[in-house]
């Protein structure tokens, strides 16, 4: 339990740093394809909208995680899984459905989509053993003691 909490923790972290990178890059990105392109000023309203919504949930995001990491018990981690879930929407609309997509665009969120999926399948995964790890009694156990019990779970 502990090593993967460890990898765990490890994502979230690197999916908080890419991201104020990702933030960055495409705010710089929106406003040079301001300069550049054709850039009605409704669509860039909404591609600014949808970053800072982006921003928002990975807020969210990374409070959940921290929960998640703090607390070890399946409310939060199920909460969390259901953020990723959400964060995972306004990517794939920087990734497919941006007024101008370039190169690095699809780069960029195509890396942020890997950490959040990354992510997301680490969660699924800990919301299972927790789920399998809970006792008749409500009880969270972590620890195991024999292979016995292990089986009566």
């Amino acid at each position: 339990m502990a090593l993967f909490s460890v990898f765990s923790k490890l994502v979230l972290i690197e999916t908080a740093v890419y991201s104020v990178f990702y933030f960055i890059l495409t705010l710089f990105l929106i406003s040079r394809k301001r300069l550049l392109l054709a850039y009605r000023t409704g669509a860039l309203v909404w591609d600014v909208g949808v970053l800072i919504l982006l921003v928002i949930l990975q807020v969210l995001h990374l409070y959940s995680g921290v929960r998640v990491h703090l607390m070890e018990t399946t409310g939060p981690t199920l909460s969390h899984l259901i953020v990723t879930g959400i964060t995972i929407l306004p990517t794939l609309y920087f990734l497919f459905y941006q007024t101008y997509v370039i190169p690095l665009d699809v780069v960029l969120s195509g890396v942020l989509l890997f950490f959040y999926s990354l992510d997301g399948v680490l969660t699924f995964f800990f919301l299972c053993r927790l789920a399998r790890s809970v006792s008749f009694s409500g009880e969270t156990s972590f620890y195991l003691t024999s292979y016995n019990e292990w089986q009566s779970i």
